[in-house]
């Protein structure tokens, strides 16, 4: 708002004072969401960010968790073929 928009808004009196008031409420509220907009705009990426990280290492631990899964699934098998190698030459007839 200009001083010559003030000063026609001080001629008219009361109704003027109203309006410069609401006018320079309106432009902190305006200035006040901007501020707002930009931090949850900052927090928003911030945590997109992070979450991408920690989908990352989850990512990497199932990756190893899978791993060790199919090693522990071979110790298994082996374990098994072995009892069962085992009963056939206790049970077989020598």
């Amino acid at each position: 708002m200009t001083a010559e928009g003030i000063a026609t808004l001080v001629n008219l009196g009361v109704g003027g004072a109203v309006i410069a008031v609401v006018i320079i409420f309106l432009r902190f509220i305006e200035k006040r969401d901007n501020d707002w907009r930009s931090f949850f705009s900052s927090l928003r990426k911030e945590d997109n960010q992070t979450t991408a990280r920690l989908a990352t290492a989850i990512e990497a631990l199932l990756t190893k968790f899978e791993e060790h899964d199919a090693t522990e699934m071979e110790i298994l098998r082996e374990l098994l073929a072995e009892r069962k190698q085992r009963r056939r030459n206790d049970t077989s007839p020598g």
